[in-house]
């Protein structure tokens, strides 16, 4: 919807203009959501919501108030008027240009994120069985996000009933072979005959029909370099799709963690901040908090490592893989009490979990093996 010029001046109403259709074209990049413009000021925003038939809306209003400039957004459930998510910018020293890239780059991240949160809740309310292939897909996602690894295989099962509905469903498709992908690299028991050729064929298949969702191939570059071993493909695929949606938090992170695997930890730890300061309230800024953690322990700084890691469990305390950090880096420090707790959680999570199966995963190919190897064996994590 078109924000409201509260100032009434000319400036503003081209910050209005700019900011609006830069919002629209960075949203429109995502293919799991339609987004309609309206940028007529006099048009009732509760009619063109209900003619529309849209189901979110983005308002806003611009204020200037001497040198400063007020920036104030929302996103409203268009069915109940609920009000889901506001955020306000001030800015009283950059130019109109700066400004309007600032707020389209914060308004993207964190919409997205907000959006899925919503939908979710929306099919968690519908009953099962008269779900369609894209709600199956959204009743999918806290299993595929969530940590719980039973999870992975009531996501899969999910995911499956969305693509028997609609084969062509790419996102259905990946991150069916993402759910994959956590399973075989927490060790956990096979679902399939071979579940990495599983996972593989699930990759060409959600890559023959979504090549145009960058998200899709965010996550199908990732799956290519850690269960297809094929750094160079992954890496560019990872990268074409970060240079298409550069403000997703998925891409980020998968961006992020596919540096950490191929020693790039400059790149990695970009991606990582860029994440977490695009949205640092969403429910997923753990992945981006225990990334950047992860750079800070190869980098050999373990105490600001730790920092991030802790950070990390203050957001959400359940993830395996900080603990794998968190292990390490307090084992080369000599806090050994501390690591020996990180490797009971850990073994909590993952009672299956061994240095040799965890080496044996995405650490195989990274440059910080040797490091982590070390670590869990001096914190106590089984050998075999």
């Amino acid at each position: 919807m078109p924000f409201a010029n509260l100032g009434g001046g000319p400036d503003e109403a081209g910050l209005i203009e700019g900011l609006v259709d830069d919002i629209i074209t960075e949203l429109s990049r995502f293919k799991t959501f339609a987004v309609v413009g309206v940028k007529d000021p006099a048009v009732d925003g509760k009619r063109a919501m209900r003619d529309l038939g849209v189901r979110y809306a983005l308002e806003g209003t611009i204020r200037r108030a001497g040198g400063s400039l007020r920036v104030a957004a929302h996103l409203v459930d268009a069915t109940t008027g609920e009000q889901l998510w506001a955020e306000r910018f001030d800015d009283a020293a950059t130019g109109l240009f700066d400004l309007q890239d600032r707020i389209t780059e914060a308004v993207v991240g964190l919409l997205e994120p907000q959006i899925r949160l919503a939908e979710i809740e929306r099919v968690r309310r519908k009953r099962p069985e008269s779900l369609d292939a894209y709600e199956l897909f959204l009743r999918a996602l806290p299993y595929v996000y969530g940590m719980d690894p039973a999870g992975y295989a009531e996501g899969i099962a999910l995911l499956e009933r969305a693509i028997a509905i609609d084969p062509e469903f790419a996102p259905a498709i990946a991150y069916a072979a993402w759910c994959y992908e956590k399973r075989i690299t927490l060790g956990l028991p096979p679902l399939t005959a071979d579940d990495t050729k599983t996972c593989l064929g699930l990759v060409r298949e959600a890559l023959s029909h979504g090549r145009d969702d960058p998200v899709v191939v965010a996550i199908c570059g990732w799956l290519t370099l850690i269960i297809g071993r094929d750094a160079s493909k992954g890496l560019g695929a990872i990268r074409r799709a970060l240079a298409a949606i550069p403000n997703s938090l998925v891409i980020l992170n998968h961006t992020g963690y596919a540096n950490v695997v191929a020693g790039d930890l400059t790149e990695a730890s970009a991606c990582f901040r860029r994440a977490y300061r695009l949205s640092p309230e969403s429910p997923d800024a753990f992945y981006s908090l225990t990334g950047e953690g992860y750079v800070q322990v190869m980098l050999g700084n373990y105490e600001l490592g730790i920092e991030w890691l802790l950070r990390s469990l203050a957001s959400f305390n359940e993830w395996v893989v900080t603990y794998w950090g968190l292990s390490v880096a307090y084992a080369h420090i000599g806090r050994m009490d501390e690591a020996r707790e990180a490797v009971r959680k850990l073994l909590e999570l993952t009672p299956h979990a061994t240095v040799a199966g965890l080496a044996a995963g995405p650490f195989r190919d990274s440059a910080g093996r040797s490091l982590f190897v070390e670590g869990w064996r001096m914190a106590g994590l089984p050998e075999n």
